[in-house]
């Protein structure tokens, strides 16, 4: 009778890891669902860090080589540099322009100036002009 009343008695002589495992399951169950709980426990915290691990690794390679990543800001550093020198040597070409400009301006315009360039940009001369070309 004492079996009866107490339905886990065999469970006082194992190990304690058995007898805490051993009460997990129900007498005619066997060591099925503790085998299986453990397997899905184990796969599960594997799933899980698989998972961040994979998360992680994605975004530091994004953050590295993405659009807006670690490489790009270099490129981008690069190409503001070239577009400085660039913007540079445009600034310095328009004062020069506008230099040019300036000077055929009606107060300082000089006619004999401006009939010189005129044909040197024309490419024509007169009957009486005497043309020398200088090897370039």
């Amino acid at each position: 009778m004492a079996g009866a009343t107490r339905p886990f008695a065999f469970v006082e002589d194992m190990r304690p890891q058995a007898r805490a495992n051993r009460s997990l399951t129900t007498p005619g169950a066997g060591w099925g669902m503790v085998v299986r709980t453990r397997f899905r426990r184990i796969v599960s915290h594997l799933a899980f860090h698989a998972i961040v691990l994979g998360l992680t690794g994605f975004f530091a390679w994004n953050a590295y080589t993405g659009d807006r990543g670690l490489m790009a800001r270099k490129e981008h550093k690069i190409r503001i540099a070239q577009l400085s020198r660039q913007l540079d040597e445009l600034q310095l070409e328009r004062t020069a322009y506008e230099r040019r400009v300036q000077a055929l301006g009606l107060a300082s315009l000089d006619k004999d100036l401006l009939d010189e360039r005129a044909r040197t940009v024309l490419n024509l001369a007169q009957r009486t002009d005497v043309v020398i070309q200088l090897p370039r």
